[in-house]
């Protein structure tokens, strides 16, 4: 008897935490912000001070990032520079040993803030780049991951190009030249 009455309570507390939640649900009201075009949350509960502001702009405001990538292939087994990247092999002296440096592809798209953008790389891993905003020093905040290998958030400047390596190609190294233009 003591069991089936636990069991009943049980039952009549889930059921008014089910019905409690499902009418908190139907009471959060979205309105928009007109002056910078983000959402603001309100509860409508008296005694809730949550309000949560999220920056996305909408996408029809969004501005466009152009980006340009090159995709290098660097190795220290020969002495080759593609005519292409003469600049790339004085950049790396001072750091690393590479001798060789192959331009393998070149990718040019632009994307809105807020949204992704896939490379495939040679050795078939994505990358994503995704603009996050422009601040009011005029640098551009830069998420780039490549899924269960690399997730950086950075800064940049317009036209001010990095440059991201360490993946493998084979026994060759993949060094991304990145230059966003905005």
């Amino acid at each position: 008897m003591k069991i089936l009455n636990i069991l009943i309570t049980s039952l009549a507390l889930l059921l008014v935490g089910y019905y409690i939640g499902s009418q908190s649900k139907g009471s959060a009201k979205v309105e928009k912000s007109s002056e910078k075009s983000s959402h603001v949350v309100f509860s409508k509960e008296k005694n809730s001070k949550t309000k949560e502001v999220l920056l996305k702009e909408t996408i029809s405001n969004a501005q466009s990032i152009e980006f340009k990538v090159k995709v290098i292939s660097a190795s220290m087994e020969n002495e080759h520079v593609d005519k292409n990247l003469k600049e790339i092999k004085n950049m790396f002296n001072s750091v690393a040993q590479f001798s060789e440096f192959r331009l393998l592809k070149e990718h040019v798209f632009k994307v809105k803030i807020g949204e992704s953008k896939k490379i495939i790389l040679p050795n078939n891993k994505i990358i994503y780049f995704t603009p996050r905003n422009i601040d009011a020093s005029n640098s551009l905040a830069l998420n780039i991951r490549i899924p269960w290998v690399l997730n950086i958030n950075l800064h940049t400047k317009a036209k001010e190009g990095f440059f991201q390596g360490g993946l493998k190609n084979g026994d060759d190294f993949i060094i991304l030249y990145i230059e966003p233009n905005f």
